[in-house]
């Protein structure tokens, strides 16, 4: 087997394995975002279960008031079905409510089950007998203990919501972790995939010369330590300037569309760029429709008619990148003379270019992973891992540039209304819409950030003061303009959303006082009456508020 199939099969065999990695973290990512979902549904479940009770209760107590008034069988129907209703939601909570939320639902029961031994039982037995003189006592009565069962209900739905918080942050601490092992198991794979080409090399020393070998065998111990693209490319030069000393190098690089190819070296303007047919249809390009490598002199019959790759004079080699059977780019070397590149010098390039074709894929997939990761699955803004790196590494640098730096909290208003009455889906596309609408109402250099269910962060870099709160009221308004569509949803401009604006240095001076801050502001929004802006305001201990 000759040292260009040894390197095509191990470059096989790196690609597959980068892919096979990338796919297990791919699928660790969606079950750590599916466990967090679970947890939402299943606090969101219990809040229903819970306001189905206290609804049950409400029945309960209207029809035994109109009984005590009137007297009438008829009227006790509805404290009928509430009874049913109480049983049915109290053995759901039973059954699902965490522990943590468990002493609140025994005292809960605990007021149930007072009001009926005390209030609905010896009332009812009172009204049997004929009509009651006393009525408003006996209303009265009845009233305060209801309000105890409110009260009591109002205090579980608290320990639900402090329940899920709990759960939901564990989710976050787990999601991160899935992460971190995710990232591993692909650099692990990664790493293994090299060793094992580098191992496959070494053993085809005998056929192409020990010096070739170890030249080849260092170049991809140096690319597997590589970050950045533009340091391959580099590389790609160097060896290839060692190897031929060629009067020009071109290396270009398909676009993520993967609609055309880019100039990586040297460095051409995008107006140079569009002059040349190959970078914009890439197909006219013989090595991209064949798949194979292209050589020829300038003065050839059959030379490629290409001003980019095919020198005046000289002569010209086109390698296509291949990486698992797909063109990653094309590598042009050119030489100042007439079969300026001997067959071994070819040979050699291809084995170079196999290397750099697996480790630009590679870099690729690892930054796609990297981005997923840093994503938020149902809206694709960034999340909330993103937002803990990303707002230190933002505020450190308005620190050191003296620049001001806002951030903004942003609630949707009544979101569990519209779960409650629209359902979940309907919910996940109200949060689809806000998201939308943030991205398009910020600058490319601000970022926006799921929080947490319906509450989004956006950080607005260089911007301070009365900009900040312009930027905010924007939003506002155009969230509320915003209209919730798609999926077969259909509501309308049902969406209104609370914004609290904090700015560094006037409200905090590191990133989680700031965060603190802004939450502050939209409680403040909130108790205010909700659709508005609250601007953080500066305490005497210089802590915003």
């Amino acid at each position: 087997m000759s040292l260009r199939s040894m390197t095509a099969l191990a470059t096989f065999g790196l690609i597959v394995a980068t892919v096979v990695g990338f796919a297990i973290c791919l699928q660790l990512v969606r079950a750590a975002d599916a466990a967090e979902r679970s947890v939402a549904e299943r606090i969101a479940a219990q809040r229903a279960d819970a306001q189905s009770l206290i609804t049950a209760l409400v029945d309960e107590e209207v029809g035994l008031r109109g009984y005590l008034a009137a007297g009438k069988q008829e009227l006790l129907e509805p404290f009928a079905h509430g009874q049913l209703e109480e049983r049915d939601a109290t053995l759901r909570l039973r059954r699902d409510v965490d522990a943590s939320a468990q002493d609140e639902l025994d005292a809960l029961a605990q007021r149930i089950a007072n009001w009926h031994k005390t209030i609905v039982e010896p009332q009812m037995r009172k009204r049997q007998t004929g009509p009651i003189e006393d009525l408003d006592a006996l209303l009265e009565e009845g009233k305060v203990s209801f309000d105890e069962i409110r009260d009591a209900h109002e205090n579980f739905d608290l320990a639900i919501v402090s329940s899920g918080e709990r759960l939901r942050s564990a989710a976050v601490g787990d999601r991160r972790n899935v992460l971190i092992v995710a990232i591993v198991v692909a650099v692990a794979i990664l790493l293994l995939s090299l060793l094992g080409t580098l191992y496959l090399l070494r053993h085809t020393v005998h056929r192409a010369g020990q010096e070739q070998a170890v030249a080849l065998s260092k170049f991809g111990e140096y690319v597997q330590q590589l970050t950045e693209e533009s340091e391959l490319h580099e590389a790609v030069e160097r060896v290839a300037t060692d190897l031929g000393q060629p009067s020009g190098v071109h290396l270009m690089v398909r676009n993520a569309s993967k609609n055309r190819l880019e100039v990586m070296r040297p460095e051409m303007p995008i107006a140079e760029q569009v002059k040349h047919a190959i970078l914009t249809d890439p197909m006219k390009c013989r090595a991209v429709r064949t798949l194979r490598e292209v050589t020829g002199n300038a003065r050839d019959a059959t030379v490629c008619k290409c001003t980019l790759g095919v020198p005046p004079n000289g002569s010209h080699v086109c390698i296509p990148m291949l990486a698992a059977g797909e063109l990653v780019g094309v590598a042009n070397f050119q030489g100042r003379d007439a079969n300026h590149f001997n067959a071994e010098q070819i040979r050699q390039l291809q084995g170079y270019v196999g290397f750099a074709s697996a480790t630009v894929s590679t870099l690729r997939l690892i930054q796609a992973t990297r981005e997923r990761a840093l994503r938020d699955g149902l809206t694709g803004a960034y999340n909330r891992a993103f937002l803990g790196e990303y707002l230190a590494k933002t505020l450190a640098t308005a620190k050191r540039r003296n620049a001001a730096l806002s951030l903004l909290m942003i609630d949707l208003d009544h979101f569990k209304r519209i779960n409650d009455t629209h359902g979940h889906l309907a919910g996940d596309q109200a949060i689809i819409t806000l998201a939308r609408t943030l991205q398009r109402e910020t600058r490319s250099t601000d970022a926006v950030v799921r929080y947490g269910g319906e509450e989004f962060v956006v950080l607005l870099v260089d911007c301070g003061g009365d900009m900040a709160i312009q930027t905010a009221e924007r939003i506002r308004t155009a969230v509320e303009h915003s209209v919730v569509t798609g999926s077969g949803i259909e509501l309308g401009t049902v969406l209104r959303a609370s914004v609290g604006v904090a700015t560094f240095p006037d409200h905090a001076a590191d990133e989680t006082a700031l965060i603190a801050a802004a939450d502050a502001a939209v409680y403040r929004a909130k108790a205010g009456g909700r659709n508005r802006v609250e601007t953080a305001t500066v305490v005497a201990s210089g802590s915003a508020a």
